[in-house]
């Protein structure tokens, strides 16, 4: 077989093989001679599927047929939920992208408010000490919270 099947691809693999084969449960038995069968007791009379000399060769196929359904389920399961986990990450990747995008308007805006200077030379800096300055600072926020309502 292949190696390099994807996980569906083994699963449909899996699923088409396990679909031809009689159904389980399988048996194995064995002998004092270390001769092994595996049987498949279901139906009138059990047929024996294999005469194996080492002895846990029976044992492998017989265990290994009986597990594969579950296995199959268990890997679809598995790759439902890693599919879901793909799809919730792209989600958490986009919301990241979008959170970024708005702390650069907001950095924007904070940077104009740090290198705003008093219009009356007064040396003032950001101190409000005027009510224009806080009207154009405010006016700075406004345009940033505007901005960001029209990409929504």
């Amino acid at each position: 077989m292949p190696k390099n099947l994807t996980p569906q691809e083994l699963v449909e693999k899996a699923k088409h093989l396990d679909g031809e084969a009689s159904p389980g449960p399988w048996y194995w038995n064995s002998s004092d001679e270390e001769v092994q069968s595996v049987t498949l007791p279901n139906r009138e009379y059990p047929d024996s599927v294999a005469s194996l000399g080492a002895h846990n060769d029976g044992r492998f196929i017989a265990e290994v047929r009986n597990l594969i359904p579950a296995l199959i389920e268990a890997l679809e399961s598995t790759l439902k939920e890693n599919e879901d986990l793909t799809h919730d990450a792209k989600k958490l990747f986009q919301e990241v992208t979008r959170l970024d995008v708005e702390n650069q308007k907001f950095r924007k805006v904070l940077e104009k408010i740090a290198n705003y200077a008093c219009p009356c030379e007064c040396s003032s800096g950001v101190t409000l000490h005027h009510e224009e300055d806080a009207v154009r600072l405010s006016g700075f926020a406004k345009e940033a919270l505007k901005n960001q309502e029209v990409e929504k």
